[in-house]
């Protein structure tokens, strides 16, 4: 494999997992506000 291809794979896998940490924090950010409005 190409030294470029791997470092492109880096790449779009460290932005692959930004991307997850990002929803999954707005998933948290939703579950917290619910979480406020319904205090059950």
């Amino acid at each position: 494999m190409e030294p470029f291809e791997l470092a492109w794979r880096e790449i779009e896998y460290q932005r692959a997992l930004r991307f997850l940490e990002k929803m999954e924090n707005k998933a948290d950010d939703v579950r917290s506000q619910t979480a406020e409005i319904q205090p059950f």
